[in-house]
Formats: structure tokens, sequence, C-alpha cells
């Protein structure tokens, strides 16, 4: 019976609306108060442990509250830089997970699609910034490290814009 749930659900996440992310939750909190089954948490790989840190689920994705942290996180050093309001915990959480919502929906459309980002194209398009912008590879990391961004947290967000980019030009 929640297999069937999560499948709907699944197929709700497809079709992403405003109520989306909140039925999104509302069912991942049924799969934490353990009313899913056991051969669904092993076939999306989820360690009994950590179903706890589950706060949504979007297509056989999860998405922890430790991304959630991450991401609010993230958004209040961008809104401090750039001396912007800072909202509440709340009003961050949501949007970030309405964002990380999006973003797996999106990944999921582009792996359907077949589109993906070669090591060799991000280093290219890591080189191409850093020389934009008078740097080297090296410096340009640096200042990322200054300014709070981790490497690989940019390289992994760069192949995912990048990544996003190709899906948008395919779909126009």
């Amino acid at each position: 019976m929640i297999n069937q749930v999560l499948t709907k659900m699944s197929k709700l996440a497809r079709r992403i609306t405003p109520a989306a992310p909140c039925l999104l939750l509302w069912l991942s909190m049924l799969y934490y108060l353990g009313l899913a089954s056991n051969s669904y948490a092993s076939s999306t790989k989820i360690a009994p442990q950590s179903i706890a840190n589950i706060v949504a689920i979007v297509n056989k994705e999860i998405i922890t509250n430790t991304e959630l942290d991450h991401g609010v996180t993230n958004l209040q050093q961008k809104l401090y830089q750039q001396n912007l309001p800072i909202p509440s915990t709340t009003v961050m959480r949501r949007q970030v997970l309405n964002d990380l919502i999006a973003d797996k929906l999106q990944l999921d459309l582009a792996k359907q699609n077949g589109l993906s980002i070669s090591d060799q194209e991000l280093n290219s398009l890591i080189t191409k910034i850093a020389m934009s912008n008078h740097l080297s590879i090296t410096a340009l990391f640096q200042q990322l490290a200054e300014a709070g961004i981790n490497a690989s947290d940019y390289r992994h967000d760069l192949r995912n814009s990048l990544l996003f980019s190709r899906l948008q030009q395919q779909i126009l």
C-alpha cells in the first residue's frame, strides 16, 4: 500500500505545483513514522538509521535534513555577503526545500534525456571562469575558499548549472 502512495508521490513530483512540496513533506513524514516498507528503503539505498534525516523524497531520490541545513547556511551566507535582509529560518528552509526539489526533478529529467557533463567539460569551464577573472585555477579556488565556498560544492553546483542550461536548451 505504501509503495502505491510513494508511486503516486513520484508522479506528483513530476508535475510540481505549489502544493506538491507540502505533499512530498507529508509523505516523507509517513515514511519517517515507519509506514513505508523496508523494501522501498533498500531499493533507494537508505540506511535504517538515516530515515529520520529524510525531509522529502522526489522520484526515489531523497533530500536529507543535512542537505537542507547546508542549503540554508549557503543562502544565509549569500544574503549576508550581499547585505540583504535575512528572512526567518522557516521561510529560508521552505525556499531551500523547494529549490532542492526542483533541482532533483531537473536532474532526473536530464538523466532521462541522456544529458551529462563530463569532468573534462567541467574542468574546461572552470579554466574559462578563472581566465575571465584573470586568475589561475588555484587562485580561483583560493578565493572561493576565502568566501566560504568549498571546491567540491562549487564543482557540483557548476556541473548542475551547466546541466540545467543544457536541459533548458533541449526543451526549447
